[in-house]
């Protein structure tokens, strides 16, 4: 398992096996934040390899690909990476969450996915898994 190391910019790591969707998504990242550093693949096993190689803060996964499915790549991820948050895309008839291992995802998005709605989920998980990106958020905080 890789160590944890500080990004300087948040890394992030897309995996679909539909190439147009990866690049809508690609282009609507990088059009809002252009300090994201966007990564896409479109084979769940060459983003494992990847992933052992390079730490992401975020990674999110259709559910529904050839070879591989969404869970059973974020469950790697999470074994690989577990302070990566992981994003689970699903065409709306994704797997009960009631039913999933604990911790094999942190979000689960409808397809298609708003753009915005995809972008403010990533924000409020980089919020919360990064606060060295957002220090005036943690300026207000008191000591207890």
């Amino acid at each position: 398992m890789r160590t944890s190391v500080p990004i300087a910019h948040p890394r992030l790591l897309f995996v679909d096996d539909n190439d147009m969707q990866l690049d809508a998504s690609r282009r609507a990242l990088r059009r809002a934040h252009k300090s994201w550093e966007v990564q896409t693949l479109s084979n769940p096993f060459a983003a494992i390899e990847l992933i052992a190689k390079m730490p992401f803060d975020i990674v999110t996964s259709d559910l529904w690909m050839p070879g591989m499915n969404g869970v059973d790549f974020l469950t790697a991820v999470a074994g690989s990476q577990p302070g990566a948050v992981r994003i689970l895309l699903t065409g709306g008839s994704g797997p009960d969450p009631a039913v999933m291992p604990d911790g094999v995802f942190h979000y689960r998005l409808d397809k298609p996915c708003d753009a915005r709605l995809l972008i403010e989920t990533i924000e409020r998980a980089l919020k919360a898994s990064r606060p060295d990106l957002h220090p005036q958020a943690n300026a207000e905080r008191r000591p207890e």
